[in-house]
């Protein structure tokens, strides 16, 4: 689930990015202000939470046999 989450963030970064250099001359402002720090936070969160996904969702390591 951390994973998809992080995958989720990534997309939504990747979308923000791409509506900030879509943006006409002018709402500049609002883009360097909101759009651009926006897409970068949320990309930092979404490669976390990847990073997080992969380290704690792994599965537990097997038991060893009873004797």
């Amino acid at each position: 689930m951390r994973m998809i989450t992080g995958a989720l963030l990534l997309l939504v970064a990747e979308l923000a990015f791409y509506h900030a250099h879509s943006i006409g001359f002018p709402h500049y402002r609002f883009v360097n202000e909101v759009l651009l720090p926006v897409s970068g936070l949320l990309a930092i969160m979404g490669v976390g939470m990847i990073g997080f996904g992969i380290w704690f969702d792994r599965p537990p390591p097997p038991r060893p046999p009873e004797v």
